[in-house]
């Protein structure tokens, strides 16, 4: 029982604990999800259309509603808690890259097809859909109203590989009900809207209809601003499974909640309305590119074809599709891996580690695939940028110690040249948690490029360098003709 033991010891230091967020009741009437199946056409045109306004124009209560509903990860990455996306208008083209560089790397957006899928992944289901299959099998064995303990030791022997899950979804629903992390979709949905708004994969008016039926939603199933700040953490933790990372996010929501101009102070009941349907522009809607750079063909796919689930050749081999549809590649599972349907799509391939007979404690470890064409807006050196901008933050964030970080490098694999860097910290100084993250790519011969993201969490010290063996063996998995 020696991992439970650690495993217990972490969770207790969850900022979510059934003691610090205590007193607030069960919502009532909890919703089974936002639609089956929410349709791109709810919100979005077919080709992109800029709008006839601004922000500036079309200010008001319910935009600012929509903006303090992900403040806390506005605050976060140190940008404008009263902007849609966090950013002012006149800094849009200044900071538009970064936010492209950001749904890319964080989302695997890179347009205005994977803006729309990945969207319509949180609205039809997101993590809250996972996390109630999570509350279903702990409601089938009694767990839900069992005593803590007596449910850890449970959890522990049924499902020990998501201990950390069913224990954040055991408290979650005694605070939420089946709502339990509904919020963290939510909140994430109007953010990624607000997000590919800056980055001009979609208009304001289809960033502003979307998140009016989200935003009524998310108000409609909880309490107040402190209710969906909670869900929303529970969510955060049930995902990266980091109470240092999580009590870090609390702590700047009551930062937020202090503040006398904060986002928390507008009313959590105002009346959510549509207000900007006609408006007109004050000068500075010129702002935004009057272009579709991501119109045409790639737009007249439906929502169903990209929910497809995975392909795979006669070898058994996944098939990674690249953003423009045009070429193909076949990636096979690493040993002891398995393929994410959750997290995966037709052109992003995500397998996850599964736990092996060592004893080794490896919490978490997973790769994430992707190819996309190279051009004048997306080049091999962007890729080392986002790279380098990733580490950068892991660096500067203060929620890791003793940081280590390797440069740029190159090695072969097979026929190509793969170059990679990576970052890696402790996240707890008490158990001596390592949190590492690499990143590989390699240019194909008629100008793709294939994108590697691992990421993982052990008590493994000795594995926080970056292996070059480790890089070529993931990297030679991928068969591009």
């Amino acid at each position: 029982m020696r991992v439970k033991r650690k495993a217990a010891l972490l969770l207790a230091g969850i900022v979510l604990s059934a003691a610090l967020l205590g007193g607030c009741g069960l919502v009532e009437g909890a919703a089974s999800g936002f639609v089956k199946k929410h349709k791109i056409e709810n919100g979005f045109q077919k080709k992109y259309v800029p709008s006839a306004y601004t922000q500036a124009d079309v200010d008001c209560d319910t935009v600012q509603w929509f903006c303090s509903a992900y403040a806390i990860y506005t605050h976060l990455n140190r940008k404008d808690l009263k902007m849609i996306g966090g950013t002012a208008p006149e800094n849009e083209k200044m900071h538009e890259q970064a936010i492209k560089r950001a749904l890319d790397s964080g989302w695997g957006i890179t347009g205005r097809r994977s803006a729309f899928k990945k969207i319509n992944w949180i609205l039809s289901g997101g993590h809250r859909k996972k996390c109630r299959e999570i509350i279903a099998d702990m409601k089938k064995e009694g767990l839900l109203s069992a005593p803590q303990e007596e449910m850890e030791y449970t959890v522990y022997q049924m499902w020990e590989d998501d201990f950390r899950k069913y224990i954040c979804a055991y408290h979650a629903y005694r605070e939420f009900g089946e709502n339990a992390v509904d919020a963290w979709d939510y909140c994430r949905a109007l953010q990624v809207l607000g997000d590919c708004y800056q980055a001009d994969y979609i208009s304001l008016e289809e960033c502003l209809d979307e998140s009016l039926v989200i935003a009524k939603k998310l108000q409609s199933t909880f309490a107040g601003w402190e209710d969906v700040c909670k869900s929303y953490l529970y969510g955060y933790y049930y995902w990266s499974q980091s109470s240092v990372d999580t009590e870090w996010r609390w702590e700047i929501y009551q930062e937020l909640s202090k503040m006398e101009d904060g986002p928390y102070t507008i009313p959590y009941d105002t009346e959510l309305k549509e207000s900007w349907r006609g408006a007109k522009k004050g000068g500075a809607a010129a702002s935004k590119k009057e272009k579709a750079q991501d119109g045409g063909q790639e737009d007249e796919a439906s929502d169903e074809t990209w929910d497809a689930g995975p392909k795979t050749d006669e070898e058994g081999r996944y098939i990674l599709l690249s953003d423009d549809g045009k070429k193909e590649a076949a990636v096979s599972a690493p040993e002891n891996y398995i393929y994410s349907e959750e997290d995966s799509d037709e052109d992003t391939l995500v397998f996850e580690s599964v736990p092996d007979e060592s004893g080794k404690v490896i919490f978490s470890e997973s790769f994430r695939f992707y190819m996309k064409e190279l051009t004048e807006d997306y080049t091999a050196e962007m890729v080392e940028t986002i790279a380098r901008d990733n580490a950068e933050r892991r660096r500067t964030s203060g929620v890791y110690g003793d940081v280590r970080y390797a440069d740029t490098q190159k090695t072969k694999a097979g026929d190509f040249t793969v170059y990679y860097n990576s970052t890696s910290g402790l996240a707890g100084t008490e158990k001596k948690v390592c949190d590492g993250e690499w990143a590989a790519w390699m240019e194909t011969k008629d100008g793709y490029l294939v994108y590697c993201l691992s990421s993982k969490s052990t008590y493994d010290l000795d594995s926080r360098d970056i292996s070059e063996e480790r890089v070529k063996e993931i990297m030679s998995l991928v068969n591009v003709e």
